[in-house]
């Protein structure tokens, strides 16, 4: 099973959280979106995730069975979650909470903030 959890920070708040989830996804820079501290949410990654072997600077994988995909641009963190555990998403979460981020999830369109 897949599923993506994505994160930005609105310095203005916009109504179509899917078309900027689709500009951010596509590299666009977005107006009223905020720049995020990405080296810093990297290295807090991969601090809380020691335990999983990072297989590039876009890849940690949970012995073979659990995989995230990182993307990110200056205003946007994408995981693409391969098989990974509910607790392990919620971690994800968590982490991007510490940075202001709130979850948009696109299978059901709804940002969570």
């Amino acid at each position: 099973m897949s599923r993506d959890l994505s994160f930005w920070r609105y310095v203005v708040r916009h109504e179509d959280h899917y078309d900027v989830y689709q500009r951010l996804s596509d590299g666009e820079m977005v107006e009223g979106v905020a720049m995020l501290p990405i080296k810093q949410i990297r290295s807090t990654l991969y601090a809380a995730f020691s335990d999983w072997k990072r297989l590039d600077d876009d890849h940690l994988d949970l012995n073979g069975r659990e995989l995230i995909e990182i993307f990110t641009t200056e205003q946007f963190v994408r995981f693409d979650c391969y098989d990974v555990s509910e607790d392990n998403m919620n971690r994800l979460i968590d982490l991007m909470l510490l940075f202001n981020c709130c979850l948009y999830d696109s299978l059901i369109d709804e940002r969570f903030e």
